[in-house]
């Protein structure tokens, strides 16, 4: 499904709250690395830009250093994030990923539900 307009204001906070609980995703043949990539975002989904990038972001730090495909597709995907977010939340580009950061508290300093 091809948006035909940027995400709004509420749209792009909502990703960002949610972007702890989005999945990685599941390459089993990394030979059709790149493919599973190109077929995540060619829907222009921002939601998956998010799958991409954090499935690059976790390799990364598994392995101790970034793949030329995982390099490629991060440069991407966050330049058109960055954009998409920048444009919906009012703020210049640069300010985005420290907004994240700032927005997106680690998941384990929220607070916790309490047991029953």
């Amino acid at each position: 499904m091809h948006r035909e307009r940027p995400v709004s204001r509420d749209e792009a906070l909502d990703l960002i709250g949610r972007m702890p609980d989005i999945e990685t995703l599941h390459v089993k043949n990394e030979k059709l690395r790149e493919q599973e990539y190109k077929e995540c975002i060619s829907g222009y989904s921002p939601e998956d830009w998010v799958r991409v990038l954090k499935t690059a972001y976790a390799r990364t730090k598994s392995r101790g250093s970034i793949t030329s495909v995982d390099k490629k597709y991060q440069m991407m995907l966050e330049h058109a994030l960055f954009s998409e977010f920048s444009y919906a939340l009012g703020m210049p580009r640069g300010q985005v990923p420290g907004f994240i950061a700032e927005y997106v508290k680690p998941e384990w300093i929220r607070p916790q539900k309490p047991e029953s």
